[in-house]
């Protein structure tokens, strides 16, 4: 039927335990790092009042400041500047 050798199942099987292993016994925190953008973002159009387009243009300047940087990297630039702006 398949020419497929026992012994590479076997890995590939071992290899996806021990990944799903290793990421559940990861801190929450640390599994969910993917949000920590969206949680810039909100935390940017909170700190403008609910203002979606004063955080897009906050981000927008920063970009044009930036460019080289990544959008995540931008926004949290954005938010430390209005922060620091607003004391």
């Amino acid at each position: 039927m398949t020419h497929i050798p026992f012994y590479l199942v076997a890995i590939v099987l071992v290899a996806a335990i021990w990944d799903f292993h290793r990421l559940s016994s990861l801190p929450r925190s640390m599994r969910e790092k993917s949000r920590l953008g969206a949680s810039i973002e909100k935390g940017l159009i909170c700190a403008c009042h609910g203002g979606r387009s004063q955080a897009t243009s906050l981000i927008e300047h920063e970009i044009n400041r930036k460019s080289d940087l990544y959008y995540k990297a931008v926004a949290l630039l954005a938010l430390s500047r209005l922060r620091d702006d607003a004391r």
